[in-house]
């Protein structure tokens, strides 16, 4: 398994943000950054080896150096709420 780190645009306030690329022997990989845990692809072969995106409701057309929001993000929800726990 490999990991490559690529810059992924800012986030509202301004921070850079990072898309981190885990991908196997086989060529499937997954993109998430590092704000949010927002996932950008999921990257797997089909029967015949062909690669394709299945990850669904991603925003078309999004890409490194737009602004990045947390209406997709996966840690956000319950992150914001953690601050005070006991």
């Amino acid at each position: 398994m490999s990991i490559s780190i690529k810059p992924f645009g800012k986030t509202p306030s301004g921070e850079n943000a990072e898309l981190y690329i885990l991908k196997n022997k086989s060529g499937a990989s997954v993109s998430i950054t590092n704000f949010g845990g927002i996932l950008n692809a999921i990257n797997v072969p089909d029967r015949e080896g062909n690669l394709g995106d299945v990850l669904l409701g991603r925003v078309p057309g999004r890409s490194s150096g737009e602004e990045i929001t947390l209406f997709d993000a996966v840690a956000w929800a319950t992150a914001s709420r953690t601050a005070n726990a006991r």
